[in-house]
């Protein structure tokens, strides 16, 4: 299993918010990763914020369309939204 964590949220969103206008080869990956921000705000922040199994696919199914979006990633690991959803059946979080 694998761990997402984005610090600075708010800072990053502002960010987004900024240079979006500007972008044209990268915008749909921006507006991925603003609705993946919108879902995390949603949850409760802790130390460690705790991400519902259901939300944390969404933003797993999210992060797959950022990644088809980007370049190749031949030879690289990744957590697939069908990995996610392994691991979390197998620990009984989803069923």
């Amino acid at each position: 299993m694998s761990e997402l964590v984005i610090y600075k949220r708010d800072k990053i969103k502002k960010i987004l918010r900024y240079i979006k206008p500007f972008l044209i080869i990268k915008r749909n990956q921006a507006l991925l990763v603003e609705k993946v921000l919108s879902i995390m705000e949603k949850e409760k922040r802790q130390k460690r914020s705790w991400i519902q199994p259901k939300n944390l696919l969404k933003i797993v199914k999210l992060a797959d369309d950022v990644r088809s979006l980007n370049s190749n990633r031949k030879n690289k690991s990744i957590h697939t939204l069908e990995k996610v959803k392994y691991e979390l059946k197998k620990n009984n979080l989803i069923f």
